[in-house]
């Protein structure tokens, strides 16, 4: 154990040292800010990384239009395959029309262009299409977190209201299954 020494003419007063008690407050109360630091820091991070998670903007997203647009995760969900499929058939005409062609023949401004023009913006555009989609089919439900009810075809049927009945929140759509039973069906 080291001791301090402290020189000093013998009339000069030293400061008096804090208690350990008085040391052991102020070191909590440090320890408390601190953590409340943490704390606020945890709680911005974790909203950046909610604002940066495009799964969870585009179930904010489907959420706030479900009611317009009920089934619209589900049909992205199924069409996004198609369309990946159609993007790399098209890298694959791309890379053989490259290892078959001569380099050399791109030099020419009108063979470069029309290869651009194929290609380029074509692949462009469908990159660009697969990116906007795939969010959307992210956050698509998965068919086994649903309820075997919430699984079944629905259409969406108009149904007239009484204005002096109607209210800001009533709807004017009602859901109702698409596969109505055959007597149904007959008419009067």
């Amino acid at each position: 154990m080291q001791a301090s020494f402290i020189v000093a003419s013998p009339g000069v007063k030293l400061p008096d040292f804090p208690s350990a008690s008085q040391q052991a407050v102020e070191t909590a109360d440090l320890l408390r800010q601190l953590l409340d630091v943490q704390r606020e820091q945890l709680a911005f991070h974790r909203g950046m990384a909610m604002n940066n998670d495009a799964v969870a903007r585009c179930k904010r997203f489907l959420d706030k239009w479900q009611g317009e647009f009920p089934e619209i995760a589900s049909v992205t969900k199924t069409v996004l395959p198609a369309v990946e499929r159609m993007y790399l058939k098209m890298i694959e005409e791309l890379t053989e029309k490259l290892n078959a062609d001569d380099i050399d023949e791109f030099e020419s401004e009108y063979v470069l262009g029309e290869f651009l023009d194929k290609y380029g913006t074509r692949l462009n555009q469908l990159s660009t299409i697969i990116n906007q989609l795939s969010p959307i089919a992210d956050a698509a439900p998965r068919a086994s977190s649903m309820s075997p009810a919430s699984r079944r075809p629905r259409a969406w049927v108009e149904c007239a209201q009484i204005p002096a009945k109607q209210s800001a929140c009533s709807s004017s759509r009602t859901l109702l299954p698409v596969s109505p039973s055959r007597s149904d069906l007959r008419r009067p």
